[in-house]
């Protein structure tokens, strides 16, 4: 069910999140979630970034390239993001053949990573992948 919901934070969980809270960052609050008197009430557990939750899930991104141009805003872009515990693998299209590339760092693989690898001109897809 939608709409605006009110969540406690005790002074623990707060003084933790102060400034995830006071940013302008998206974040993950983690809440105990109850029915009272016939009302959801919510009790903050823990505040993440958003950004972090997202990195800490991922297993592996597939990256699908018409052509090696993108390569260098690519490198930029995941440096840029930082190491993480993702595997990230290139799917590059050769004539009718596809070459695939599994880089040998980690990444971080970020919400904001997502979003900027939508613009890198030369990548036609990405998208979750086995870590294998």
């Amino acid at each position: 069910k939608g709409g605006m919901y009110e969540t406690t934070f005790f002074s623990e969980v707060l003084l933790e999140a102060r400034s995830l809270l006071g940013s302008d960052a998206p974040v993950l609050v983690t809440v105990d979630a109850r029915m009272e008197n016939g009302a959801v009430r919510l009790l903050a557990q823990r505040v993440q970034s958003l950004d972090e939750a997202i990195a800490l899930k991922q297993t592996g991104l597939g990256i699908w390239l018409n052509h090696e141009g993108c390569l260098e805003e690519l490198h930029a872009c995941l440096k840029e993001d930082g190491g993480g515990k993702a595997s990230v693998k290139l799917f590059v299209q050769n004539g009718t053949d596809e070459i695939e590339v599994t880089l040998a760092h980690r990444f971080k693989l970020s919400g904001e990573l997502r979003h900027r690898l939508k613009s890198i001109r030369g990548i036609t897809d990405f998208r979750e992948i086995s870590a294998s």
